[in-house]
């Protein structure tokens, strides 16, 4: 049951489709598709194929007519050298945390911080702030009488209470 104030969306998933270059990848969907869990949970349903073993992406495609299908890696031809060749793995980006000056500070959240662990075991810290005070709107250095911020959170309100998400 949803608290006052409180909107889950309604998750829903369709199979992805794959482009690369203006080219349709096919094959991808054999080893897995997207599924909900628990009603508000989203991930990847991994598949028994041909192509790749189960929990793993494919890797190796070919091209056919318009197309790139995914293919077992024992179908690649070993003058390719693509077996054998080996990739730079991305590096890993720096956490992201919001600023502690300026619109993020000043007026400031009304509650917060909480912490809350995503299902992936993620951890994410978050404040609330008023629909006015958000740090978006601080940008226009708007007087209280331009923008009108009691009117502005009232009809806020109002449409929180009253519009069925």
């Amino acid at each position: 049951m949803e608290g006052k104030g409180e909107w889950k969306p309604k998750l829903n998933t369709k199979t992805k489709r794959y482009a690369q270059a203006d080219k349709k990848i096919t094959g991808v969907e054999k080893a897995f598709d997207t599924r909900i869990f628990d009603g508000n949970v989203w991930g990847l349903l991994w598949s028994t194929n041909d192509i790749v073993e189960k929990g793993l992406f494919p890797q190796h495609y070919k091209h056919v007519g318009e197309e790139r299908v995914a293919v077992p890696a024992t179908t690649v031809p070993a003058d390719t050298n693509l077996l054998t060749q080996e990739f730079e793995r991305a590096k890993m980006g720096a956490p992201y945390t919001s600023p502690i000056g300026g619109a993020w500070a000043t007026p400031g959240p009304k509650l917060g911080p909480f912490t809350a662990r995503l299902v992936d075991g993620s951890i994410v810290i978050y404040s609330w702030y008023r629909f006015v005070d958000q740090p978006s709107f601080q940008q226009y250095n708007w007087s209280e009488e331009k923008k009108k911020k009691a009117n502005l959170h009232a009809l806020k309100e109002k449409l929180h209470a009253n519009f069925d998400f």
